[in-house]
């Protein structure tokens, strides 16, 4: 059943637009709406209509409809035959298909990096990782989660390949903005933090195989801590193809 009311004042969708200072208009209220869906800020089968999203953000309708139809092609939306869309938001085989992707794509911009990698973003990248460590030790969850989605968006910017870098920036956020990842995520697994330790180390060599194989190795084993959840029934899906 689909659901239709105007959107909550307290979605502060204004204050998000606001944040997005980067792209044009049509790519700030398209990633306002993303960030807004994926964080669970509008349920799912609930209805959004150009005219109360238009109301809300204070903008035309000419962005808002392109900012439609690009979360209709991520499958983030359904259409609706009155100048809207319906939310679908993110699945649970959206997110185990995303893990799939992200365990073949983040060990290619390793590699791609630890080739490319400046000084400043090796500075960088210790300095997330650091605050990664000193937040988990203090069981700082969200903190310690926002420097790893720092620390992986770091490598995609060097890895050298604009399209592998948009594509992996795209699948990231949609992990760490959804609710599945914050109820679901490793959080402050000393073991997720050593793999990143592993990497950077790679990197630090310019050590392409050795970075492409930590890369492999925390990916695979990432999809594991989220994907594959201890107690309940749910199978590994390497298991099943054996």
């Amino acid at each position: 059943m689909v659901t239709t009311r105007m959107p909550d004042p307290d979605l502060d969708l204004a204050d998000l637009l606001s944040r997005e200072r980067n792209g044009s208009l049509q790519d700030r209220v398209f990633r306002t709406l993303r960030i807004a869906i994926l964080e669970g800020r509008f349920r799912q089968d609930e209805k959004i209509t150009e005219q109360d999203i238009s109301a809300a953000l204070n903008v035309s309708r000419t962005p808002l409809r392109e900012a439609f139809r690009r979360l209709e092609t991520e499958g983030l939306v359904l259409p609706s035959p009155s100048r809207g869309v319906v939310v679908r938001g993110l699945t649970w085989q959206d997110f185990e298909d995303i893990y799939e992707m992200r365990s073949v794509l983040e060990p290619l911009a390793a590699k791609r990096a630890a080739t490319r990698i400046t000084p400043e973003a090796l500075d960088a990248l210790r300095g997330h990782l650091e605050l990664a460590e000193f937040h988990a030790s203090r069981n700082r969850f969200k903190d310690t989660e926002q420097e790893h989605h720092e620390f992986h968006r770091i490598i995609y910017d060097e890895c050298g390949n604009e399209r592998l870098d948009t594509k992996l920036t795209g699948l990231s956020d949609y992990v760490h903005h959804s609710p599945l990842y914050q109820k679901h995520g490793p959080g402050a697994s000393p073991e997720l933090l050593d793999e990143h330790r592993q990497i950077y180390d790679a990197l630090t060599r310019h050590d392409a195989r050795a970075a492409e194989r930590a890369a492999r190795l925390h990916a695979d084993k990432n999809r594991k801590r989220v994907i594959v959840e201890p107690g309940t029934g749910r199978a590994d899906p390497e298991e099943t193809d054996r």
